[in-house]
Protein backbone atom coordinates (compact mmCIF):
# COMPACT_ATOMS: atom_id res chain seq x y z
CA UNK A 1 0.00 0.00 0.00
CA UNK A 2 2.52 2.64 0.95
CA UNK A 3 4.53 1.78 -2.73
CA UNK A 4 1.10 2.78 -4.26
CA UNK A 5 0.93 5.61 -2.24
CA UNK A 6 4.61 6.82 -3.03
CA UNK A 7 3.60 6.26 -6.65
CA UNK A 8 0.75 8.22 -6.71
CA UNK A 9 2.67 11.15 -4.97
CA UNK A 10 5.46 11.33 -7.72
CA UNK A 11 2.67 11.39 -10.54
CA UNK A 12 0.98 14.23 -9.17
CA UNK A 13 4.32 15.94 -8.46
CA UNK A 14 4.99 15.11 -12.46
CA UNK A 15 1.65 16.53 -13.11
CA UNK A 16 2.18 19.48 -10.80
CA UNK A 17 5.56 20.37 -12.79
CA UNK A 18 4.06 19.55 -16.46
CA UNK A 19 1.45 22.27 -15.14
CA UNK A 20 3.90 24.79 -13.95
CA UNK A 21 5.59 25.12 -17.14
CA UNK A 22 2.59 25.64 -19.08
CA UNK A 23 1.47 28.00 -17.07
CA UNK A 24 5.16 30.18 -17.61
CA UNK A 25 4.53 29.15 -21.24
CA UNK A 26 0.84 30.71 -21.41
CA UNK A 27 2.07 33.80 -19.41
CA UNK A 28 5.40 34.57 -21.64
CA UNK A 29 2.67 34.39 -24.54
CA UNK A 30 0.36 36.28 -23.54
CA UNK A 31 2.79 39.15 -22.79
CA UNK A 32 4.21 38.66 -26.03
CA UNK A 33 0.92 39.20 -27.49
CA UNK A 34 0.52 42.22 -25.02
CA UNK A 35 3.12 43.63 -26.54
CA UNK A 36 2.78 43.25 -30.07
CA UNK A 37 -0.71 44.13 -29.79
CA UNK A 38 0.21 47.56 -28.07
CA UNK A 39 2.69 47.83 -30.70
CA UNK A 40 0.13 47.62 -33.44
CA UNK A 41 -1.56 50.09 -31.66
CA UNK A 42 1.04 52.77 -31.47
CA UNK A 43 1.38 51.94 -35.11
CA UNK A 44 -2.00 53.03 -36.05
CA UNK A 45 -2.02 56.01 -33.73
CA UNK A 46 1.46 57.04 -35.65
CA UNK A 47 -0.53 56.90 -38.60
CA UNK A 48 -3.44 58.58 -37.44
CA UNK A 49 -0.58 61.23 -36.77
CA UNK A 50 1.02 61.18 -40.20
CA UNK A 51 -2.45 61.52 -41.93
CA UNK A 52 -3.69 64.36 -39.77
CA UNK A 53 -0.18 66.00 -40.64
CA UNK A 54 -0.97 65.62 -44.87
CA UNK A 55 -4.40 66.91 -44.21
CA UNK A 56 -3.04 70.03 -42.57
CA UNK A 57 -0.44 70.07 -45.22
CA UNK A 58 -2.95 69.96 -48.24
CA UNK A 59 -4.75 72.83 -46.26
CA UNK A 60 -1.21 75.18 -46.14
CA UNK A 61 -0.24 74.35 -49.71
CA UNK A 62 -3.58 75.96 -50.74
CA UNK A 63 -2.97 78.80 -49.34
CA UNK A 64 0.45 79.05 -50.14
CA UNK A 65 1.73 77.23 -52.99
CA UNK A 66 5.36 77.38 -51.89
CA UNK A 67 4.54 76.81 -48.28
CA UNK A 68 8.37 74.62 -47.25
CA UNK A 69 6.31 72.67 -44.62
CA UNK A 70 5.98 72.88 -40.49
CA UNK A 71 9.88 73.14 -39.66
CA UNK A 72 8.81 70.59 -36.56
CA UNK A 73 6.87 68.61 -34.45
CA UNK A 74 3.54 69.47 -33.81
CA UNK A 75 0.99 68.62 -31.41
CA UNK A 76 -2.74 67.47 -31.82
CA UNK A 77 -4.67 68.37 -29.25
CA UNK A 78 -5.91 66.36 -26.54
CA UNK A 79 -3.60 63.74 -27.91
CA UNK A 80 0.16 62.50 -27.02
CA UNK A 81 0.08 62.50 -30.88
CA UNK A 82 2.65 64.59 -33.29
CA UNK A 83 3.56 65.09 -36.27
CA UNK A 84 5.63 67.01 -39.21
CA UNK A 85 5.17 67.84 -42.57
CA UNK A 86 8.02 68.63 -45.41
CA UNK A 87 7.44 69.86 -48.82
CA UNK A 88 9.39 68.93 -51.74
CA UNK A 89 9.25 70.17 -55.59
CA UNK A 90 11.13 69.34 -58.81
CA UNK A 91 13.85 69.24 -59.41
CA UNK A 92 13.76 68.01 -56.16
CA UNK A 93 13.98 64.16 -55.37
CA UNK A 94 11.40 63.09 -52.67
CA UNK A 95 13.50 61.56 -49.55
CA UNK A 96 13.34 57.73 -51.28
CA UNK A 97 14.63 59.54 -54.28
CA UNK A 98 12.04 59.42 -56.29
CA UNK A 99 11.77 62.29 -59.28
CA UNK A 100 9.20 65.04 -58.76
CA UNK A 101 7.33 65.94 -61.85
CA UNK A 102 7.22 69.85 -62.91
CA UNK A 103 3.81 71.29 -61.20
CA UNK A 104 3.84 68.74 -58.55
CA UNK A 105 4.41 69.09 -54.72
CA UNK A 106 5.66 65.64 -53.00
CA UNK A 107 4.48 65.95 -49.11
CA UNK A 108 6.63 64.03 -47.09
CA UNK A 109 4.59 63.47 -43.43
CA UNK A 110 5.86 61.72 -40.08
CA UNK A 111 3.65 60.95 -37.24
CA UNK A 112 4.63 60.02 -33.35
CA UNK A 113 3.00 58.60 -30.68
CA UNK A 114 4.43 59.12 -26.99
CA UNK A 115 6.34 56.41 -27.02
CA UNK A 116 8.85 57.57 -30.42
CA UNK A 117 6.69 54.97 -32.87
CA UNK A 118 6.97 56.85 -36.36
CA UNK A 119 5.08 56.00 -39.24
CA UNK A 120 5.67 58.17 -42.72
CA UNK A 121 3.62 58.67 -45.36
CA UNK A 122 3.84 60.70 -48.78
CA UNK A 123 1.61 62.38 -51.02
CA UNK A 124 1.81 63.86 -54.91
CA UNK A 125 -0.57 66.61 -55.24
CA UNK A 126 -0.98 69.35 -57.92
CA UNK A 127 -1.16 72.75 -56.86
CA UNK A 128 -2.45 74.23 -59.90
CA UNK A 129 -6.09 75.11 -59.37
CA UNK A 130 -9.21 73.35 -61.06
CA UNK A 131 -12.90 74.93 -61.24
CA UNK A 132 -13.80 72.55 -57.59
CA UNK A 133 -10.76 73.70 -55.52
CA UNK A 134 -13.42 76.45 -54.56
CA UNK A 135 -16.74 75.58 -52.44
CA UNK A 136 -18.11 78.62 -54.54
CA UNK A 137 -16.09 79.57 -57.93
CA UNK A 138 -18.63 82.39 -60.16
CA UNK A 139 -17.22 82.58 -63.96
CA UNK A 140 -18.96 86.48 -63.81
CA UNK A 141 -20.59 87.43 -61.32
CA UNK A 142 -20.92 86.58 -57.30
CA UNK A 143 -23.25 87.50 -54.42
CA UNK A 144 -22.71 86.62 -50.83
CA UNK A 145 -25.39 88.23 -48.62
CA UNK A 146 -26.80 86.94 -45.43
CA UNK A 147 -24.87 84.13 -46.14
CA UNK A 148 -21.69 81.90 -44.27
CA UNK A 149 -19.49 80.06 -46.25
CA UNK A 150 -16.51 77.53 -44.01
CA UNK A 151 -15.44 74.06 -43.23
CA UNK A 152 -17.07 71.81 -41.54
CA UNK A 153 -16.65 67.80 -40.28
CA UNK A 154 -19.07 66.01 -42.31
CA UNK A 155 -19.77 63.66 -39.31
CA UNK A 156 -20.55 66.69 -36.30
CA UNK A 157 -21.37 69.14 -38.52
CA UNK A 158 -18.72 71.53 -36.32
CA UNK A 159 -16.71 74.48 -38.08
CA UNK A 160 -13.30 73.40 -38.44
CA UNK A 161 -10.00 75.06 -39.40
CA UNK A 162 -9.41 75.60 -42.88
CA UNK A 163 -9.69 77.97 -45.51
CA UNK A 164 -13.31 77.70 -47.74
CA UNK A 165 -12.21 79.99 -50.26
CA UNK A 166 -14.57 82.02 -52.88
CA UNK A 167 -13.67 82.80 -56.39
CA UNK A 168 -14.86 84.75 -59.56
CA UNK A 169 -12.80 83.92 -62.18
CA UNK A 170 -13.98 87.16 -65.07
CA UNK A 171 -13.46 90.62 -64.18
CA UNK A 172 -16.23 92.10 -65.83
CA UNK A 173 -19.18 91.49 -63.30
CA UNK A 174 -20.08 92.02 -60.34
CA UNK A 175 -19.30 91.32 -56.50
CA UNK A 176 -21.71 91.66 -54.04
CA UNK A 177 -20.47 90.57 -50.57
CA UNK A 178 -22.51 91.77 -47.79
CA UNK A 179 -23.65 90.96 -44.48
CA UNK A 180 -21.96 87.64 -44.64
CA UNK A 181 -18.83 85.65 -43.35
CA UNK A 182 -16.29 83.98 -45.52
CA UNK A 183 -14.12 81.80 -44.03
CA UNK A 184 -10.98 81.98 -45.99
CA UNK A 185 -10.15 84.02 -48.91
CA UNK A 186 -11.80 85.79 -51.60
CA UNK A 187 -9.91 85.30 -55.20
CA UNK A 188 -10.81 88.10 -57.86
CA UNK A 189 -9.13 88.78 -60.81
CA UNK A 190 -6.75 91.90 -60.68
CA UNK A 191 -7.82 94.34 -62.76
CA UNK A 192 -11.32 94.02 -60.87
CA UNK A 193 -12.29 96.93 -57.87
CA UNK A 194 -11.16 95.94 -54.52
CA UNK A 195 -14.82 95.32 -52.56
CA UNK A 196 -15.20 98.70 -50.59
CA UNK A 197 -15.75 98.64 -46.86
CA UNK A 198 -18.13 97.15 -45.26
CA UNK A 199 -18.91 96.50 -41.61
CA UNK A 200 -21.20 93.86 -41.98
CA UNK A 201 -18.61 91.64 -43.97
CA UNK A 202 -16.61 89.20 -42.36
CA UNK A 203 -13.70 87.61 -44.40
CA UNK A 204 -11.18 85.82 -42.16
CA UNK A 205 -8.33 85.51 -45.20
CA UNK A 206 -7.22 88.05 -47.53
CA UNK A 207 -7.66 89.25 -51.51
CA UNK A 208 -5.73 87.05 -53.60
CA UNK A 209 -5.62 87.35 -57.57
CA UNK A 210 -7.40 85.15 -58.74
CA UNK A 211 -5.74 81.77 -60.75
CA UNK A 212 -6.21 81.36 -64.28
CA UNK A 213 -9.09 78.26 -64.40
CA UNK A 214 -10.76 76.52 -67.11
CA UNK A 215 -13.89 75.08 -67.20
CA UNK A 216 -13.95 71.76 -68.61
CA UNK A 217 -17.33 70.63 -70.52
CA UNK A 218 -19.06 68.09 -69.24
CA UNK A 219 -19.71 65.10 -72.12
CA UNK A 220 -23.09 63.95 -72.34
CA UNK A 221 -23.39 59.65 -72.05
CA UNK A 222 -23.23 58.47 -75.46
CA UNK A 223 -26.52 58.27 -77.12
CA UNK A 224 -28.22 59.92 -74.56
CA UNK A 225 -31.07 62.42 -76.29
CA UNK A 226 -33.86 63.73 -73.22
CA UNK A 227 -35.33 65.07 -76.05
CA UNK A 228 -37.12 61.93 -77.16
CA UNK A 229 -37.06 60.32 -73.96
CA UNK A 230 -40.40 59.40 -71.44
CA UNK A 231 -40.84 61.43 -68.18
CA UNK A 232 -40.70 59.99 -64.66
CA UNK A 233 -42.90 61.51 -62.07
CA UNK A 234 -42.61 60.58 -58.25
CA UNK A 235 -44.89 62.15 -55.76
CA UNK A 236 -46.05 61.07 -52.25
CA UNK A 237 -44.70 60.34 -48.89
CA UNK A 238 -42.19 57.80 -48.29
CA UNK A 239 -39.92 55.51 -50.28
CA UNK A 240 -40.29 54.55 -54.37
CA UNK A 241 -38.72 51.93 -56.07
CA UNK A 242 -34.93 52.61 -57.07
CA UNK A 243 -34.45 54.50 -60.09
CA UNK A 244 -32.16 53.15 -62.79
CA UNK A 245 -29.73 55.16 -64.54
CA UNK A 246 -31.04 56.07 -67.91
CA UNK A 247 -32.55 59.20 -70.17
CA UNK A 248 -35.44 61.18 -69.01
CA UNK A 249 -37.14 63.88 -70.27
CA UNK A 250 -38.97 65.21 -67.11
CA UNK A 251 -38.18 63.99 -63.88
CA UNK A 252 -40.15 65.53 -61.51
CA UNK A 253 -40.40 64.34 -57.13
CA UNK A 254 -42.65 66.00 -55.42
CA UNK A 255 -44.62 66.15 -52.06
CA UNK A 256 -42.44 64.38 -49.43
CA UNK A 257 -41.25 61.34 -52.52
CA UNK A 258 -38.48 59.57 -51.35
CA UNK A 259 -36.31 58.40 -54.45
CA UNK A 260 -33.28 56.31 -54.49
CA UNK A 261 -30.49 56.63 -57.26
CA UNK A 262 -28.25 54.19 -57.82
CA UNK A 263 -24.20 54.39 -58.97
CA UNK A 264 -24.12 55.43 -62.88
CA UNK A 265 -25.39 57.85 -65.05
CA UNK A 266 -29.06 59.76 -65.93
CA UNK A 267 -29.16 62.18 -68.14
CA UNK A 268 -32.74 64.66 -67.78
CA UNK A 269 -33.81 67.30 -69.64
CA UNK A 270 -36.08 68.93 -66.92
CA UNK A 271 -34.93 68.18 -62.74
CA UNK A 272 -38.15 69.32 -60.45
CA UNK A 273 -37.52 68.16 -56.83
CA UNK A 274 -40.20 70.09 -53.95
CA UNK A 275 -42.34 70.47 -51.55
CA UNK A 276 -39.82 68.52 -48.75
CA UNK A 277 -38.85 65.63 -51.23
CA UNK A 278 -35.26 63.11 -50.92
CA UNK A 279 -32.99 62.14 -53.28
CA UNK A 280 -31.31 59.59 -51.47
CA UNK A 281 -27.82 57.58 -52.67
CA UNK A 282 -26.90 54.72 -50.56
CA UNK A 283 -23.04 53.70 -52.60
CA UNK A 284 -20.23 54.96 -50.47
CA UNK A 285 -17.60 54.38 -53.05
CA UNK A 286 -19.15 55.31 -56.49
CA UNK A 287 -20.76 58.14 -58.28
CA UNK A 288 -23.73 59.12 -59.70
CA UNK A 289 -24.09 61.79 -62.11
CA UNK A 290 -26.94 63.80 -63.43
CA UNK A 291 -26.75 65.53 -66.20
CA UNK A 292 -29.61 68.16 -66.95
CA UNK A 293 -29.66 69.89 -69.93
CA UNK A 294 -32.42 72.33 -69.08
CA UNK A 295 -34.07 73.37 -66.29
CA UNK A 296 -33.28 72.96 -63.07
CA UNK A 297 -35.24 73.34 -59.76
CA UNK A 298 -34.60 72.38 -56.24
CA UNK A 299 -36.85 73.45 -53.45
CA UNK A 300 -37.46 72.49 -50.15
CA UNK A 301 -35.79 68.99 -50.83
CA UNK A 302 -32.84 67.06 -49.07
CA UNK A 303 -30.47 65.20 -50.50
CA UNK A 304 -28.98 62.30 -48.52
CA UNK A 305 -25.53 60.69 -49.48
CA UNK A 306 -25.00 58.38 -47.03
CA UNK A 307 -21.09 58.70 -48.14
CA UNK A 308 -21.16 62.31 -47.21
CA UNK A 309 -18.78 62.79 -49.80
CA UNK A 310 -20.04 65.55 -52.02
CA UNK A 311 -17.66 64.67 -54.99
CA UNK A 312 -20.09 61.21 -55.11
CA UNK A 313 -23.65 62.87 -56.31
CA UNK A 314 -22.93 65.28 -58.94
CA UNK A 315 -25.50 67.70 -60.57
CA UNK A 316 -23.92 68.86 -64.08
CA UNK A 317 -25.63 71.80 -66.04
CA UNK A 318 -23.45 72.55 -68.90
CA UNK A 319 -25.34 73.77 -71.46
CA UNK A 320 -24.43 77.17 -73.55
CA UNK A 321 -27.34 79.34 -72.81
CA UNK A 322 -28.49 76.89 -69.78
CA UNK A 323 -31.83 78.02 -67.93
CA UNK A 324 -31.34 79.26 -64.17
CA UNK A 325 -30.39 76.39 -61.48
CA UNK A 326 -31.98 77.20 -58.50
CA UNK A 327 -31.27 75.51 -55.40
CA UNK A 328 -33.63 77.16 -52.62
CA UNK A 329 -35.29 76.48 -49.74
CA UNK A 330 -34.68 75.02 -46.38
CA UNK A 331 -32.53 72.21 -48.11
CA UNK A 332 -29.49 69.96 -47.21
CA UNK A 333 -27.33 68.06 -49.67
CA UNK A 334 -24.05 66.28 -49.54
CA UNK A 335 -23.39 67.14 -53.49
CA UNK A 336 -21.48 68.91 -56.02
CA UNK A 337 -22.89 71.37 -58.68
CA UNK A 338 -21.02 72.30 -61.96
CA UNK A 339 -23.10 74.77 -64.26
CA UNK A 340 -20.44 77.05 -65.73
CA UNK A 341 -22.88 78.47 -67.74
CA UNK A 342 -25.92 78.98 -65.85
CA UNK A 343 -26.95 81.57 -63.10
CA UNK A 344 -26.78 79.64 -60.01
CA UNK A 345 -29.03 80.80 -56.63
CA UNK A 346 -29.01 78.98 -53.38
CA UNK A 347 -31.81 80.72 -50.99
CA UNK A 348 -33.76 80.80 -47.96
CA UNK A 349 -31.93 77.99 -45.97
CA UNK A 350 -30.11 76.23 -48.23
CA UNK A 351 -27.31 74.00 -47.00
CA UNK A 352 -24.78 73.11 -48.95
CA UNK A 353 -22.11 70.59 -48.03
CA UNK A 354 -19.70 70.42 -51.08
CA UNK A 355 -19.33 72.76 -54.05
CA UNK A 356 -21.16 75.19 -55.92
CA UNK A 357 -19.59 76.26 -59.63
CA UNK A 358 -21.98 79.03 -61.79
CA UNK A 359 -21.61 81.65 -64.47
CA UNK A 360 -23.76 84.03 -62.18
CA UNK A 361 -23.84 82.76 -58.99
CA UNK A 362 -26.18 84.02 -56.00
CA UNK A 363 -26.13 83.04 -52.40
Amino acid sequence: MRRTRGAITIVVLLLLGSLAALATGVVIAGSGNLNASFQGVESEKALWAAQAGSSLALVRLKDDTNWAGFGGLQSIPNSDLQFNATTYRHPQLTPKGAAIPTGMVYIQTIGQTRTGKTREMGVLVSTSFGALSYPILAKDSLKVIKATVDVRDPATNLVLPGSADVAVSGSSGTIDMTDCTVNGNYDIPVLHPNLPPDPTRIVTGIRRPAPSLTYPDVTLPAGADPESASDASFSGPGPHPPLPPGVYKKLEIDNGAELEFTAGDYTIKELIVKNGSILRYRNLTQRVNLFVTGTVLMEDYNIVNDSRIPRNFRILADEALAPDVNLIGTTTGYFLCYAPNSKVKLDNGSQVYGAVVGKEIEV
